[in-house]
Formats: C-alpha cells, sequence, structure tokens
C-alpha cells in the first residue's frame, strides 16, 4: 500500500508540475474571472460593475451621474484594475470617461474595501450612501 500511494504521489507531483508549467501561458492569453464587484448608488448616482480577472483587470460597465447646482456630472467606466494589497482587501481603480460637458474628459477613481461577499453601505462626505459588494472565487 505504501509503494502504491507513494509512486501515486510522485505521478500527481509530475502532472501537476506540467499542467501548472502550462497554465501560466493559457492564463496569459486569456484572464479568468477572479471575482467580481459591484457599486450601486442608493441615490441618482447609478451603477457600476462587473468581473475582476486574474491578471489585474477589470470588465464590465456602468456610469455614475449627479445633480450639482452647476448641472449634471456624468461619467462612464471603461476600463479597470485591482489588486489585493493585504489578505482580505481589494484595491478597485477605475477608468472614466466624462460624458457630459461638467466632468473631466477622464478621470479615476480608487477604492481600498474588505471583500465580504455581501453589501457594504459606505456615506460619502455629502451625505449620500452607496452599496458595494466586492466577491473573490
Amino acid at each position: 500500500m505504501r509503494k502504491l500511494f507513494l509512486r501515486t504521489g510522485i505521478a500527481a507531483i509530475a502532472i501537476g508540475a506540467l499542467f501548472g508549467a502550462v497554465a501560466p501561458a493559457a492564463s496569459a492569453a486569456s484572464p479568468t474571472v477572479a471575482g467580481t464587484f459591484t457599486l450601486a448608488d442608493n441615490g441618482q448616482g447609478g451603477w457600476v460593475g462587473g468581473a475582476l480577472r486574474t491578471d489585474g483587470s477589470i470588465s464590465g460597465g456602468g456610469a455614475v451621474s449627479f445633480s450639482t447646482p452647476d448641472g449634471q456630472f456624468i461619467e462612464r467606466m471603461v476600463s479597470g484594475t485591482w489588486s489585493s494589497p493585504a489578505p482580505g482587501l481589494v484595491t478597485i481603480s477605475l477608468n472614466l470617461v466624462g460624458v457630459s460637458a461638467l466632468a473631466p474628459p477622464t478621470d479615476n477613481f480608487t477604492i481600498t474595501l474588505p471583500v465580504t461577499g455581501g453589501p457594504i453601505k459606505v456615506t460619502d462626505p455629502f451625505g449620500g450612501t452607496t452599496v458595494i459588494r466586492v466577491r473573490l472565487f
């Protein structure tokens, strides 16, 4: 029994090493999904969400819109990145493009938050709230 287990274990290590050597090339060509994120404003602000890919990029989309005394501020998400600065935390950085005249042509929004898989309610400086969810697989 012991010899069989040892031989099986060595075979499993050899197969694992072979697949491990192939896996980075496959994932570099086509990043897989490592998790998901959503940011949903509880007022008129909008929704943004998508997939967190294994290569650190973000897919998905959405837009934000806020009324100001000067007019409507509207931005659309076009891309983004994410990383894990510490266990249980994720930093998400969204690249935004201005849609309205009031919004800048390009903008960046970055937030670091815990990975809970459930909703996290965040209050902005103006008193509004946003629900954020981050889930890693």
